[in-house]
C-alpha cells in the first residue's frame, strides 16, 4: 500500500491520537524567527489569530491555535534547512509519499519520516487540511471588514470574539494594532448576505464603535509563509 505524508500519523501515533493530526498547516507561532536560524525563541506574529475556518464541516470552524494560547519554550524548536524545505513542499502538497517528498527535498524517506515525526510531536505542523474554493460553496462576494470596539475591557473583546467564531460568514478573524481592532475576512454568497451580517453582527453590537467594509476585487496572491527555505519550487 502507497503510504503518503498525510496518513504519517497513522503510522506515528495511536488511533485516539490520530484524529489530532490526521487534518499540514505550519503553526508559525511555534517556529523560531526563520530568519535566524540560531533563534531560540519563538517568533512574533499577529497579536491573535482568532479563527481560521477550514471547510464547512462541523459549522466550518477549525481551531488551529486557540485564542489565548502561546508556544512554550519547549514547543519552539530550533529548525535547520532541511525541516524548512520539507515544510515548504508540504504547504504545497501534503499527499505525497514519502519517497516522492524525499526526492523533492534532496534526502533520504527515512529521515523524512522522521523528521516529520519530530515536527508533528513538537507542534509546529499543527494540521493537514483540505482547503476549499469559498466560490465552490457559492460564497462568491469577500469583503474585508475593519472593527474598532468602543470599549476595550477583556469581557468586551472576548464576547466580541467569540461572535466572530460562531459567524459562519467569518472565515478569518485577527485581533490587530493600530487605529482598527479587529481585521475580518467575510465570505458571502452577495451584497445582500453581507448586508444582513453587518445588521446583526456588527450594528447590533453595541460594543462596535465603527467599521469599514472594503469589497475585494481580485485575490492576488493567497500563499504560506516563506520559511527562508532555499528549496525553490515550481508553481
Amino acid at each position: 500500500m502507497r503510504s503518503c505524508v498525510s496518513c504519517l500519523p497513522a503510522l506515528l501515533t495511536s488511533e485516539t491520537e490520530r484524529k489530532e493530526h490526521r487534518v499540514s498547516v505550519v503553526g508559525f507561532a511555534s517556529i523560531p524567527d526563520l530568519r535566524d536560524s540560531s533563534a531560540a525563541g519563538p517568533s512574533s506574529l499577529s497579536p491573535s489569530s482568532v479563527r481560521l475556518e477550514a471547510s464547512p464541516q462541523n459549522g466550518g470552524v477549525l481551531d488551529l491555535e486557540p485564542p489565548g494560547s502561546k508556544p512554550s519554550a519547549q514547543t519552539a524548536t530550533a529548525m535547520d534547512d532541511l525541516d524548512r524545505r520539507i515544510l515548504t513542499v508540504l504547504q504545497k502538497n501534503s499527499r505525497l509519499s514519502f519517497a516522492e517528498l524525499a526526492k523533492l527535498v534532496d534526502s533520504s524517506t527515512a529521515s523524512c519520516i522522521r523528521r516529520l515525526n519530530k515536527l508533528l510531536s513538537t507542534g509546529v505542523i499543527v494540521a493537514d487540511i483540505s482547503l476549499v474554493g469559498s466560490r465552490a460553496l457559492g460564497r462568491s462576494l469577500t469583503v474585508v471588514v475593519t472593527v474598532e470596539l468602543d470599549r476595550e475591557r477583556p469581557n468586551f473583546v472576548d464576547n466580541f470574539k467569540r461572535a466572530m467564531r460562531a459567524a459562519r460568514e467569518v472565515t478569518q478573524c485577527y485581533m490587530v494594532t493600530g487605529d482598527a481592532d479587529f481585521v475580518l475576512i467575510v465570505a458571502v454568497e452577495d451584497l445582500e448576505v453581507f448586508d444582513v451580517f453587518a445588521r446583526t453582527k456588527l450594528f447590533a453590537d453595541p460594543n462596535v464603535r465603527k467599521f469599514k467594509s472594503m469589497i475585494t476585487l481580485d485575490r492576488v496572491k493567497m500563499e504560506p509563509s516563506w520559511l527562508g527555505s532555499r528549496l525553490c519550487l515550481s508553481t
